[in-house]
């Protein structure tokens, strides 16, 4: 007989992907049936692993841009997918330096090493684009306070820091469509 407080963990192949995962169940139940050998039957799933970051569709430009915000970004939601919601937030709010100083490098590349070395916030009024910089502004706000003891935001959190770092993305590649359409003369 199992214990009440005993998991049961079972590796599955999926055939569609051809990759395996593990999931854990709580509180498995044994139940014996009448001449039957014991049976088990699973309790409620608790966890899948290894958990499948949130894709984000990250604009050419922007690879192009600054590859590092993609790797950033990247290795932040894998720690969010893998359940380290005290660590991921910090990974977003660096991911979103890396973006906005690459931005304005590629925008002024005379200040180039002057933009590194600025403050996040020295560089964000830099950006001329008021949608850019208001959204990578409270983005660094709610990244802050992913990263301080004291939260200045309450009832905010990282999931508002991602959707505005998504929607800078999307400022950033209209702008740089605009720009390219523009580079066509007129006749």
């Amino acid at each position: 007989m199992l214990g009440n407080d005993e998991k049961i963990s079972v590796v599955y192949h999926c055939p569609a992907c051809d990759n395996i995962f593990l999931a854990t169940y709580g509180d498995p139940v044994d139940i014996a049936y009448f001449h039957e050998p014991t049976k088990l039957f699973f309790g409620e799933l608790e966890s899948l692993a290894p958990q499948t970051p949130e894709g984000i569709s990250i604009p050419e430009c922007v690879e192009t841009i600054s590859p590092n915000f993609c790797e950033i970004y990247g290795q932040a939601a894998a720690a969010e997918a893998a359940g380290l919601d005290q660590v991921c937030g910090s990974g977003y709010r660096k991911a979103l330096e890396f973006l906005v100083k690459d931005y304005l490098s590629g925008k002024y590349p005379e200040k180039e090493e002057e933009i590194k070395k600025n403050r996040l916030g020295n560089a964000i009024d830099k950006i001329e684009n008021s949608g850019i910089r208001e959204l990578a502004r409270r983005g660094a706000w709610l990244g802050n306070d992913e990263t301080h003891y004291v939260r200045k935001h309450e009832g905010r959190d990282v999931s508002d820091m991602k959707r505005f770092i998504r929607s800078m993305l999307t400022f950033i590649d209209a702008e740089q469509t605009l720009s390219d359409a523009l580079s066509i003369p007129s006749k």
